[in-house]
């Protein structure tokens, strides 16, 4: 006669587009993880000039090579000044979207 202590084999079921699917755990071993991350919940930083000029730096360094392959016309001055004339624009777009956004954190009653 067999032993009983050994634990029967899962089963192993093919769904109709034949991955074949194992049973997995049911119950949570440990504490259950949240949605929002490990740390928490993202807090907004308040707005800072400093940070606008950092983020304004994305496009402008996208914007550039875009501008130069794409554009055959135009020589490197004329492309580096509607590229810095984007750049300023950028600046205090990236400053006063960042400053809403914490300040409708702040409404929110955080």
């Amino acid at each position: 006669m067999g032993s009983t202590k050994k634990r029967r084999p899962t089963k192993h079921r093919g769904n109709a587009a034949g991955m074949v699917e194992t049973r997995g755990r049911t119950g949570a071993r440990n504490a259950p993880q949240s949605s929002n991350g490990a740390s928490g919940p993202r807090v907004p930083q308040p707005a800072s000039w400093k940070r606008a000029f950092l983020k304004a730096l994305l496009p402008v360094v996208i914007l550039l090579p875009v501008l130069y392959f794409t554009n055959t016309t135009a020589s490197l001055a004329q492309i580096l000044g509607l590229v810095a004339f984007a750049y300023l624009i950028y600046i205090p777009l990236s400053y006063y979207s960042d400053r809403w956004v914490y300040n409708r954190y702040l409404k929110r009653g955080a």
